[in-house]
C-alpha cells in the first residue's frame, strides 16, 4: 500500500508536466588544472620519493625522460603512468561522451608517476620541471591522508532516512519502483571496508578494483575481506560508509539508504601502488556505466593550509573526475573536515565554481535534528560556495566500530558491531551518495534513461530542506529524494 507521499509522487511523475528547469548552464568549466608555483620545500601530505608529471599533447609518454636534461633523467629510477587503464581506454572515455560537458576533456594519459633515486631533493626537482618546454604539470605525489571522520558521541539514531526536512525521506523513496537505489551501482573509493560484516549482504564477493599485481588478501586478513594495507580504523571507517548506504533491509541492525543498490569498491591505496585515488575514480569508470555513483571518501589539505578539504584540489583527481563526470556518472565528493572557508583569497579560486567545476556534488556536514542546531554547519565542516548539499555530520547509526553493539556470544567479531555516532563529511557524503542513488534509481525505474551528474546536482540543490544558521558559511541544503523525484525529466510517460 502507497503511503500519501508515495501517491502524490507517483501522479506528479505520470503527468510528466514538472519539468526541470536549470540543467543546461550548469556544467564543468576548463579541462584541466594550472600548474601552480613549486614550493622550495614538500609541504605536509606529500611524498619525498615521487612526482606526478603530466607533459603537453604530444609528447611521447611511453620516453617520457627523452628531451630531459642529463640531471633530471639520471634523477628519476623509474616511471609509470598515472592511470593504468590501457591508453585506448583512456581515449574512448575522453572523446566518446564529451559531448555531455561541452568542453574538450582533458588527456589523462599524458599523466606520469616518476619515482626518485634515493637521496634527490624532490622540492628542487620538481622546480626545475616546470621550466621544461613539454611540461604542463609538475606536482609532488600525495600520500594517503585520515579520511574524513572524527571521534563519535554515540547519543543518537538512523533519522537520516526519516521525512524531510530532518531526514532525506529514504524510507518514502522505497514505496517508489527504483527508489531504493535498484539498477545503481555505487563505487566507494577509501581505504579499507570489512566486506564480510553479517549486515553488508551487497558487500560480500565484491571483487575489489585493483590493478594487476596487487595483492587482495595480505597474511592474516584473508578472513577479514580487508586489502592491503589493512588497519582497524580505517576498516571500520569503510564498513560504517558502506551500512549508511547499502546496509541490508530487514529486522535486524541497519537498513542502507540505497539496500536495493549494488556496491563497487575502489581502494586510493594499495600496497603495490601507493595512494593514487586519480586512478581509482577510472577504474570505477572502466567497471561502471552511467547513471552509477562514485563516492570519494577522501580528504586533503587546502589553500595553502593544513586543514582538510575537497580532495579535487590534487590536479589529476580534477580531471578524473571531470572525465567520470563526463561518461555519465555522479561523483560525490567530502567537503572535509578542516573547517575551511573555501572562498577566502589563499585558496586562489580552485573552488570558485566560476572559474573552474569539476562537476562533482561537494558535501559539507550539517547538524542532526536532535543537536538543537539543525542543518546548521558542524564546526569542523569545510564550507564555501563550491559545496552543494549537505548531510547529517553526526550520530549517524551504521555498521561498524562496535560501540553501540557488540553480539554478546562474539563480542570480538567485527562482523556483528554496530556504531551509534558515525560522523565527519564522511558520513554527510554517505548520505548524500544513497540520495543520488535512489533518485538514479527512480529514473531509471520510470523511464530506462539516467540522470546527468548535474541534473542529479541541480535536482538534489534546488528541491532539498534549506540550511539553517549562519548562512555566510554556506554547506548546501540536505535533500530530499522524494521532491527531487517530482522533477524528474521523463524520457517516456513515467506511470504507464
Amino acid at each position: 500500500m502507497r503511503t500519501g507521499y508515495a501517491s502524490v509522487l507517483v501522479c506528479l511523475l505520470s503527468s510528466a508536466l514538472l519539468v526541470m528547469t536549470g540543467c543546461g548552464g550548469d556544467s564543468p568549466s576548463g579541462p584541466s588544472v594550472a600548474a601552480e608555483a613549486i614550493p622550495l620545500t614538500i609541504p605536509p601530505g606529500y611524498s619525498s620519493k615521487s612526482v606526478h608529471v603530466k607533459f603537453q599533447e604530444g609528447t611521447n609518454v611511453e620516453q617520457p625522460l627523452e628531451g630531459l636534461p642529463s640531471n633530471l633523467r639520471n634523477a628519476v629510477v623509474s616511471h609509470s603512468k598515472l592511470f593504468s587503464l590501457p591508453e585506448q581506454k583512456l581515449n574512448e572515455l575522453r572523446f566518446k561522451e564529451r559531448s555531455r560537458v561541452g568542453t574538450p576533456l582533458p588527456d589523462l594519459n599524458l599523466w606520469v608517476e616518476m619515482t626518485l633515486r634515493s637521496g634527490t631533493d624532490a622540492a628542487a626537482f620538481l622546480a626545475e620541471m616546470k621550466h621544461v618546454l613539454n611540461v604542463e604539470v609538475a606536482a609532488f605525489a600525495p600520500l594517503p591522508q585520515p579520511p574524513p571522520w572524527i571521534p563519535p558521541d554515540f547519543t543518537r539514531k538512523q533519522g537520516y532516512l526519516d521525512s524531510a526536512p530532518g531526514g532525506i525521506e529514504a524510507r518514502f523513496s522505497w514505496a517508489i519502483p527504483g527508489g531504493n537505489g535498484h539498477g545503481v551501482t555505487i563505487y566507494d573509493i577509501e581505504y579499507n571496508w570489512l566486506r564480510t560484516h553479517d549486515d553488508l549482504t551487497a558487500a560480500g564477493g565484491v571483487t575489489l578494483l585493483l590493478n594487476s599485481g596487487d595483492t587482495n588478501y595480505p597474511p592474516g586478513f584473508e578472513e577479514l575481506g580487508c586489502p592491503a594495507p589493512c588497519d582497524r580504523i580505517n576498516r571500520e571507517h569503510g564498513t560504517a560508509v558502506l551500512g549508511a548506504m547499502v546496509a541490508d533491509c530487514d529486522t535486524r541492525g541497519v537498513n542502507g539508504i540505497s539496500w536495493g543498490a549494488k556496491i563497487g569498491l575502489a581502494p586510493a591505496n594499495t600496497a603495490n601502488l601507493g595512494y593514487n585515488p586519480a586512478n581509482a575514480i577510472l577504474l570505477a569508470v572502466a567497471d561502471g556505466s552511467a547513471g552509477d555513483v562514485i563516492l570519494l571518501e577522501q580528504q586533503y589539505p587546502v589553500c595553502g593550509l593544513l586543514n582538510f578539504g575537497p580532495i579535487e584540489v590534487l590536479p589529476s583527481v580534477f580531471e578524473a573526475i571531470q572525465t567520470a563526470v563526463a561518461q555519465g556518472f555522479v561523483v560525490v565528493e567530502a567537503a572535509g573536515n578542516g573547517g575551511v572557508n573555501l572562498d577566502q583569497a589563499a585558496c586562489s579560486g580552485v573552488f570558485d565554481r566560476t572559474l573552474q567545476d569539476s562537476g562533482a556534488i561537494i558535501v559539507g556536514a550539517g547538524q542532526p535534528p536532535s543537536s538543537g542546531a539543525d542543518r546548521q554547519r558542524e564546526g569542523f565542516s569545510s564550507f564555501g560556495s563550491r559545496i552543494d548539499l549537505q548531510g547529517w555530520g553526526s550520530a549517524v547509526v551504521t555498521t561498524g566500530y562496535g560501540d553501540l553493539y557488540l553480539a554478546p556470544d562474539r563480542p570480538a567479531d567485527p562482523g556483528f558491531w554496530y556504531t551509534g555516532g558515525f560522523n565527519g563529511t564522511s558520513s554527510a557524503a554517505a548520505i548524500v551518495a544513497g540520495a543520488a542513488a535512489n533518485l538514479q534509481g527512480i529514473a531509471l525505474a520510470q523511464s530506462g534513461v539516467p540522470l546527468s551528474s548535474l541534473q542529479t546536482r541541480t535536482l538534489l540543490v534546488q528541491t532539498g530542506s534549506p540550511q539553517l544558521g549562519n548562512m555566510a558559511e554556506p554547506i548546501g541544503p540536505r535533500p530530499n529524494v522524494l521532491k527531487a523525484a517530482a522533477h524528474i525529466p521523463c524520457g517516456r510517460p513515467c506511470d504507464p
